[in-house]
């Protein structure tokens, strides 16, 4: 319980947004939402442990946020504390364990990744606006004289959540070319 207050009141600090409790049939479930599209960023459930293939039969709180790359979704749930979302089937929902597996820092990132993904165009394009390069910014020859990169295939940019994945963890060149 103290999770949740805590991050009941890093929602309310960050973006103004109150708990909602929707639900009829589980009425201390928590719905974070966004005020103009009243779309869902976040849902704290209680659930047997067993139900996530943990030890145990207690009831614990789990966080439920959305991710704007299933790549990234992928990654996340194979870590300590993490898992597939929980009760909800749509692709990209995960599950983080509120009981201190998961640091709070990390766990409020993945709040406001949330928040971007489910948030409305406009609102979008306010928080996060597209990046703009210069056409010269990143050349052929450029990327082969300063980055050591000869080849390109698929689109010049990954999404902004796995990019920030990445930056968390420093890689060996042996783990670069085998992604």
């Amino acid at each position: 319980m103290i999770m949740r207050e805590e991050i009941f009141k890093y929602v309310k600090k960050k973006y103004g947004t109150e708990p909602d409790y929707p639900l009829p049939t589980a009425q201390d479930f928590p719905v974070l939402r966004h005020e103009d599209n009243r779309k869902w960023f976040a849902i704290i459930m209680d659930v047997p442990r067993e139900k996530l293939g943990l030890e145990g039969t207690e009831r614990v709180d789990v966080l439920n946020v959305k991710m704007g790359d299933s790549m990234l979704a992928d990654i996340l749930t194979q870590q300590t504390g993490y898992f597939r979302g929980y009760h909800i089937s749509r692709g990209n929902w995960i599950s983080i364990l509120l009981d201190g597996t998961v640091p709070f820092e990390d766990i409020c990132k993945w709040i406001d990744e949330s928040y971007v993904v489910t948030a409305s165009k406009l609102k979008k394009q306010k928080i996060r606006p597209p990046k703009r390069y210069k056409p010269d910014q990143f050349t052929f020859d450029k990327l082969k004289g300063e980055y050591g990169i000869f080849a390109i295939r698929g689109p010049r940019g990954i999404p902004h959540s796995l990019s920030e994945a990445l930056k968390s963890r420093r890689f060996s060149n042996a783990e670069i070319y085998r992604v």
